[in-house]
């Protein structure tokens, strides 16, 4: 900043005697050079650096050249006095200087270029500027010069280097990737300026002296550089000077930047620009004009893109909310029909098979059974249904399931199944994934009331598992494809759908950690495609079901369950097998019988409770003695994380609503594989 206000301070102080005058401006120049190598190696040196290193070695070598040069002609102007060949070597130091200078900005590091249209454009923008500017203000005059030795050094050697420096300076300044966005603006910028004064000096030629108004240019560049290598390391995280949306506008300032640089110089004497040159100025307009059109539509798309992802947000929301209204519904209603289901049991028990009243209560538990199957499509819509899962393959899950799959399709539909040759690892539910599938080809059944095709097929793509569903029935619109796996929402008559088939599908893959999304238009069927983690070959398990065993017992068991109905029907079912049972309403009152009643040999939790969770009086209970049996109960989950974790440790699951034989089952096996 003080060699800044020297050299204004000589460059304006037109009283003094012009020797002293410019000597001082020349020895400005040659400081401001010599800070800015400085700074340069400052800034190679600095640890947070370590990645510009290169660009930083290059900037320092192009300002120490340039002080070189500058070195040369000051002691020839100021000393000497007088015209000499030795001045040609100053312009060696210049000619270095500016490959060095491009070079650095060219090495900066920058992320990988994704190509585009508007790439294309951009770079063909940075070589039409670069190229006028090299031709127009550069090449032109120096082509011109008559001479030989170091002049024709000159006029080959130095114009490619300075559209070299012009073209990266424009490129850093337009394209998006490059690191450390703030200080190579800051570089760039003021290299720019002095390329631009350069030019207007090497385009004036003998006409400009020292002292002219090109020379706050060279010194405004050294500034600039000197102080981007200066800068604190926290400006690696800055976003840049020019903004984003601004960035887009370079190009327009890079043209107006040459305009008036033509107007300066056509102003200090040269004829106006000729009629090539003016096409060319034309060519870069159209171009420009190209690029600021592709810029608007690209943002265009980005607010059109914007636009779908808010209302995928908003979707998502919407969701969950209603999955977390489904959810608590789901968890109250479980409790009641676990309460009609196992009470029912309990009385087929004790009748006779001609007991007139019998067919009454299996009415009944049939009623109750068709409300614990909405139940579970609401829990498995709202992601908190408790799954069982399991390493399996999904062609032997899909390939299991194809006859009943071909029954519900019907006659006029013909199933295509396509399994991938290496077998379809997938930790799921294998229930869970049944059903699945089920919803599916029931939903493309139903698009397709005059018969059609159904394909399904299993791929391995990577560390994913691939299950795509697809038909050729009617297909489903943009709208209706947005809203395809809402609840409730159906395209059918009334009474013909309950909206949840969808729902259910895309909250049971979601729960299984996986993906899942449509492609359909209309006339030419859907495609469902979800995609689940790939499992571990060594974990494969067989789908077998596993053969349930029932036995009485006489071992003590403190039954927990906040909800009376269901503690009193569970109480009476293990007492009829001949358990000794402890019942608590609440995890705390468990927690402080488990430490009167004697010894307890299991413990059958509900998992979802007011207060203390199942999840943590198990847990609790299990660090006084670390071989309690655990039988958890529930249908409904908010933790399912910490539940994989206790079934890991060897605590069985049972899912409400549950019989007598199911619940005493459990228990028994538990029982028999800790003894």
């Amino acid at each position: 900043m003080l060699t800044s206000a020297l050299f204004a301070a000589a460059w304006l102080a037109t009283p003094l005697p012009d020797g002293l005058r410019i000597g001082a401006i020349d020895a400005l120049w040659l400081l401001a050079a010599l800070l800015a190598g400085v700074a340069c190696v400052a800034a190679y040196r600095r640890p947070e650096n370590s990645h510009l290193r290169k660009s930083f070695a290059l900037f320092a070598a192009g300002s120490f050249a340039w002080a070189a040069g500058q070195a040369i002609w000051t002691y020839q102007e100021v000393v000497q006095g007088l015209d000499s060949p030795v001045f040609a070597l100053a312009d060696v130091g210049f000619w270095l200087a500016v490959p060095l200078l491009g070079a650095a900005v060219a090495v900066w590091p920058r992320d990988r270029l994704p190509w585009s249209l508007g790439r294309a454009l951009d770079f063909a923008l940075v070589a039409g500027f670069a190229g006028f500017f090299g031709i127009e203000f550069v090449l032109e005059p120096l082509l011109t010069l008559e001479g030989g030795g170091l002049d024709t050094v000159y006029a080959v050697v130095y114009p490619p280097s300075e559209i070299f420096l012009f073209g990266v300076l424009l490129a850093a300044l337009m394209l998006d990737g490059w690191r450390d966005r703030a200080r190579l603006e800051l570089a760039s910028l003021a290299l720019l300026a002095m390329c631009i004064g350069d030019a207007g000096y090497t385009y004036l030629g003998d006409s400009y002296s020292t002292g002219g108004l090109l020379d706050p240019l060279w010194l405004v560049g050294f500034a600039g550089l000197g102080w981007a290598a200066a800068t604190p390391a926290g400006w690696r995280g800055r976003r840049g000077w020019i903004g984003v949306r601004a960035r887009a506008l370079a190009p327009s300032a890079a043209l107006i930047l040459l305009a008036l640089v033509g107007v300066g110089i056509g102003v200090a004497g040269r004829e106006p620009l000729e009629t090539p040159d003016r096409v060319a100025l034309l060519f870069l307009v159209l171009l420009l004009a190209a690029r600021q059109g592709h810029t608007q539509l690209r943002l265009l798309e980005q607010m059109v893109e914007q636009r779908r992802l808010q209302d995928r947000l908003q979707q998502a929301q919407k969701l969950e909310a209603v999955g977390r209204l489904a959810g608590g519904v789901a968890h109250d209603f479980n409790n009641l029909l676990t309460a009609i289901d196992g009470y029912s049991d309990l009385a087929l028990n004790q009748l006779a098979a001609e007991h007139p009243v019998r067919g009454d209560i299996e009415e009944v538990r049939r009623a109750a059974q068709r409300a614990a199957e909405l139940t579970r499509q609401l829990l498995a819509f709202s992601r908190r249904q408790v799954l069982a899962p399991r390493v399996v393959d999904l062609n032997v899950v899909v390939g299991d399931a194809g006859r009943m799959l071909s029954r519900l399709a019907g006659e006029q539909v013909q199933l295509r199944l396509a399994f991938d040759s290496r077998p379809a690892l997938v930790r799921a539910d294998p229930g869970q994934l049944e059903q699945v599938v089920t919803n599916l080809v029931l939903n493309a059944r139903d698009a397709m009331p005059s018969g059609g095709t159904i394909s399904i097929a299993t791929a391995n793509d990577a560390d994913q598992v691939l299950l795509t569903v697809s038909d050729t029935g009617a297909g489903m619109t943009e709208e209706t494809r947005a809203h395809a796996f809402e609840p409730f929402f159906t395209t059918k008559e009334v009474g013909k759908g309950t909206g949840l088939g969808l729902a259910v599908v895309h909250g049971i893959v979601a729960q299984s950690g996986g993906e899942i999304s449509v492609s359909s238009r209309p006339g030419l069927g859907s495609s469902f495609e979800i995609r689940l983690p790939v499992a571990s070959e060594d974990a494969a398990e067989p789908t077998g079901a596993e053969e349930s065993r029932l036995a009485l017992g006489s071992e003590t068991v403190l039954l927990v369950e906040d909800e009376s109905a269901v503690r009193d029907m569970a109480r009476r079912m293990l007492e009829l097998a001949g358990y000794v049972v402890v019942s608590a309403s609440s995890g705390e009152e468990a927690e402080r019988l488990f430490g009167t009643v004697g010894a307890v040999d299991v413990l059958v939790t509900d998992l979802v409770m007011p207060g203390m969770s199942g999840r943590e009086l198990a847990d609790r209970l299990r660090r006084g003695r670390p071989g309690l049996c655990v039988v958890l109960m529930s249908g409904y989950s908010q933790d399912a994380a910490a539940l994989d974790r206790l079934l890991g440790e060897g605590a069985a699951f049972i899912e409400k609503p549950f019989t007598s034989s199911e619940l005493v089952a459990e228990v028994r096996g538990v029982l028999d594989a800790a003894a």
